[in-house]
């Protein structure tokens, strides 16, 4: 496709929807319960698509009653979003390089811990039947196990791919730093929405919560 038509096709300043394109763990719970404050409903975690991604036919009609969209498999997919939806809004959720390895390693420890209540299993195992964790994190890693050199080359291209991609619109991507302390106003401004009076949420913090699968609470250690 013609790249001036790509450019042409983006200056209409009404956006669609927002996505949340920042890679997990960087505060893309936070960010959804943001939007949902500013009025902007917002799936986090929009698992359902995930199989008409893997097998390259994705149908975006399942986003059709959301106005945004974060987390896995978002990441994976914002050109397609672009194309489908060309005049959207980007959010990009950045953070320390080591603070997210750390803050994944943990993650996937609890994720792949084997649990006397799913009979050996881990939670991930008993999880990807119907949310395809594991199908996530191979598309994402090629790979189920955290590999601390493989992950962070995988973020760290994530984050060069994103900043190359939206170089000629950069009107449509706002880049957060979620290890200094998030405020509403980059957020609100990007958006056009007045600040709320409610401090900026943080949720998830350091996966301290508690994790439910199959009515069943998980401990995190």
């Amino acid at each position: 496709m013609n790249r001036d038509f790509e450019l042409e096709r983006r200056l209409t300043p009404s956006g669609s929807k927002t996505f949340v394109v920042g890679w997990h763990k960087t505060a893309t719970t936070s960010l959804s319960h943001a939007l949902r404050l500013l009025g902007i409903p917002c799936w986090h975690f929009p698992y359902q698509l995930c199989p008409f991604i893997f097998d390259r036919i994705p149908d975006f009609r399942l986003l059709a009653s959301w106005r945004a969209a974060a987390d896995m498999p978002v990441p994976l997919i914002y050109k397609d979003l672009d194309r489908e939806f060309p005049h959207s809004k980007f959010i990009f959720t950045v953070r320390d390089r080591l603070e997210w390895l750390c803050s994944v390693k943990r993650m996937f420890e609890i994720g792949n811990k084997p649990r006397m209540e799913f009979g050996g299993r881990s939670f991930w195992d008993v999880e990807s039947e119907t949310k395809y964790t594991h199908l996530i994190h191979e598309k994402a890693y090629g790979a189920r196990e955290f590999d601390e050199s493989r992950f962070l080359k995988r973020f760290e291209r994530h984050a060069n791919d994103v900043r190359s991609y939206f170089c000629h619109w950069p009107d449509r991507l706002l880049e957060l730093d979620v290890s200094s302390r998030l405020t509403w106003k980059p957020l609100c401004h990007f958006l056009g929405r007045p600040e709320p009076s409610l401090p900026f949420p943080l949720l998830n913090v350091a996966n301290s919560g508690p994790w439910v699968v199959n009515g069943i609470t998980i401990d995190p250690l």
